[in-house]
């Protein structure tokens, strides 16, 4: 029997009257059944004998159960049967309620399920089998409701998730295991939620707080929404190992981000940090680090509120040496912003306001250091000296602007003597869009 079959009983056994009522009630308007030369039928609930209002009692039985009958209720052993003659269920009922002892059985006359019934409510220890005759779920009940510590195995007997409830909601920790290794386990206490969750080599895969239990229980209800609505719906366990287990617990699907709260790292496979910062209210808060697997800090950001602001680093992965510097407002850059070659060098600086308007110098530079250009911006206009270098670093050109108007200009050599006034125009518009083209990736980068 597969694992949403086993669900489904469980499903039965939590809603077993009104099941067997219908189940009879489908009977009796299909086929009229007859016990001892009794023609009976079942109404609003209730089993009368046909086509009058008296309510039947005594004994019915046909090839798919037996049941006693009291005043028009079920009453006493209640035994179903699979088509092959084989056993299926075997309760008991007490006016039409059902109580004591319930015990359900696969098609082939193997174990599926034990629990006890207390005025139509799972009541203390339910047990349901793997076909191989392996435990499945060892499970608690009070009035219908989890309740006290619930486990579910894997059909060679191996732990694979333990949980503790109070009444349907998570009141103690959770631990799951796939192929016999813990890879999520789930604390909390006053101060919150601790979630580790662990790859199956046995290498944490991250950790995280949140600030209570509020989002494990909505997702409980949630899970109690389905059972009632889906044909074949998992059990809350077998949900709850589902989600955090699936792909080696990388993440637990548990919880509501929105509850994030306090320290949360994230490792690689080979149990390097990958990721750590603070969270609050399920954003990032604070400073923010990613590293490659082989432990190189690749990003250090600062966040406040889930937005970034001040210095945001990135750094190069094979060397670790710095790549970008920028400082942010509001996820906006605003303010110096500085890119930097892998030997360490600083490729180019501008400044910025709005995001991506140069405000102030503007300066870059080749592998080795040497000015490539520098210029200054003021309100979306050059201002002041534009120089344009020539490779041995002396100016190839120099023009001085006024509020985005050119006031003079000189071309120059590489040995910088100035060149003569014939030759200025031709090279200055070529000089000044070859300048304001090479400039431009800092203008056009967007690494936030």
């Amino acid at each position: 029997m597969s694992m949403h079959q086993i669900s489904t009983n469980q499903r039965i056994l939590k809603s077993m009257v009104a099941g067997l009522l219908c189940f009879v009630t489908l009977s009796f308007l299909g086929c009229q059944a007859t016990v001892t030369g009794e023609k009976l039928q079942a109404r609003g609930g209730l089993i009368y004998k046909m086509n009058t209002n008296k309510l039947f009692t005594g004994k019915i039985e046909n090839n798919s159960y037996s049941t006693g009958v009291k005043k028009g209720l079920f009453h006493g052993k209640y035994v179903s049967y699979f088509d092959n003659g084989q056993i299926n269920t075997i309760t008991y009922f007490k006016n039409g309620m059902s109580v004591g002892k319930c015990t359900v059985y696969y098609h082939d006359g193997k174990l599926l399920s034990e629990s006890t019934f207390k005025k139509n409510m799972l009541e203390g220890p339910m047990k349901i089998y793997h076909n191989n005759g392996q435990l499945y779920t060892d499970s608690n009940y009070k009035n219908d409701k989890l309740n006290g510590e619930q486990r579910l195995y894997a059909e060679d007997g191996s732990l694979k998730l333990k949980a503790v409830f109070s009444m349907d909601a998570i009141s103690g920790p959770i631990e799951a295991y796939l192929d016999k290794i813990l890879v999520y386990k789930r604390t909390f206490d006053n101060t919150g939620v601790t979630i580790e969750c662990i790859y199956p080599n046995g290498t944490p895969t991250y950790l995280a707080h949140y600030k209570n239990n509020s989002g494990i229980n909505s997702y409980i209800e949630t899970i109690n929404r389905r059972i009632e609505q889906e044909e074949n719906p998992n059990s809350i366990l077998m949900t709850i190992e589902n989600d955090v287990c699936r792909g080696g617990a990388r993440y637990s699907t548990l919880e509501s981000s929105t509850q994030l709260y306090g320290e949360f790292i994230q490792y690689h496979q080979n149990g390097k940090v990958e990721l750590k910062g603070m969270r609050k209210d399920g954003k990032w808060d604070g400073v923010y680090e990613k590293y490659s697997s082989d432990g190189v800090l690749l990003e250090r950001l600062n966040y406040s509120a889930g937005v970034l602001q001040g210095i945001s680093e990135l750094y190069y992965e094979d060397t670790g040496s710095l790549y970008v510097k920028a400082t942010m407002n509001n996820d906006e850059k605003n303010g110096l912003f500085e890119q930097y070659y892998p030997n360490g060098k600083l490729q180019y600086s501008v400044n910025h306001i709005n995001n991506n308007q140069y405000n102030g110098k503007c300066e870059q530079f080749d592998e080795n250091g040497v000015p490539l250009i520098s210029y200054t911006h003021m309100d979306g206009m050059f201002q002041g000296d534009y120089v344009l270098y020539h490779p041995n670093g002396t100016p190839r050109l120099i023009a001085t602007f006024l509020e985005g108007n050119v006031e003079k200009k000189q071309y120059f050599d590489e040995s910088g003597a100035p060149l003569s006034d014939q030759n200025q125009y031709e090279h200055f518009r070529a000089a000044l869009f070859y300048g304001l083209e090479t400039i431009s990736p800092a203008d056009e980068y967007r690494i936030f």
